[in-house]
């Protein structure tokens, strides 16, 4: 191994679920190395080009979804040429979709930017350009570290969970 390195958490996958879930253990207190063997996070949303963050709501005006995910949506207008409706807080008076959707349409690109941001401010340790080669487990199958490569090398990175 050419390094190792150790943390309280690893996640492997910057989508917008892999960045929540490393969001939410930095801010527990917890130290966090998010993997990505791509060079931009986001997944879909930002790679894929999929520029619409789906809807909080149930699509009669209620909304249902909270938390990071509601925080992440209004991120990625942060860099966006479009809001919310009024209705849900923003500045636009029309939508293309019904007024009683939670849903926005965003830049991909300034959204990459957005969570960047989210990313550093929480503490957590990105990898880019980084692929999950193996895992080490323990003798009762418990997985104690995980094996990567990037332009450094091989390396080890050990995590209590």
């Amino acid at each position: 191994m050419d390094y190792s390195k150790k943390y309280d958490i690893v996640v492997a996958g910057a989508g917008i679920a892999g960045i929540s879930a490393a969001v939410a253990a930095a801010r527990m207190g917890h130290s966090v190395a998010l993997i990505e063997k791509q060079t931009l996070i986001g997944g879909l949303a930002t790679s894929g080009l999929i520029f619409v963050y789906l809807p909080l709501c149930d699509g009669t005006g209620r909304q249902v979804t909270f938390g990071i995910a509601e925080e992440l949506l209004k991120t990625s207008l942060r860099y966006s040429p479009f809001d919310l409706t009024e209705k849900w807080g923003g500045k636009s008076k029309r939508s293309p979709e019904p007024d009683n959707r939670y849903l926005c349409y965003f830049s991909p690109a300034g959204f990459t930017l957005a969570l960047d941001q989210i990313l550093k401010d929480a503490g957590v340790d990105l990898w880019l350009d980084t692929l999950v080669c193996a895992s080490n487990t323990s003798a009762d199958g418990t997985v104690t570290a995980i094996e990567v490569e990037n332009i450094s090398g091989r390396g080890r990175i050990k995590a209590k969970c």
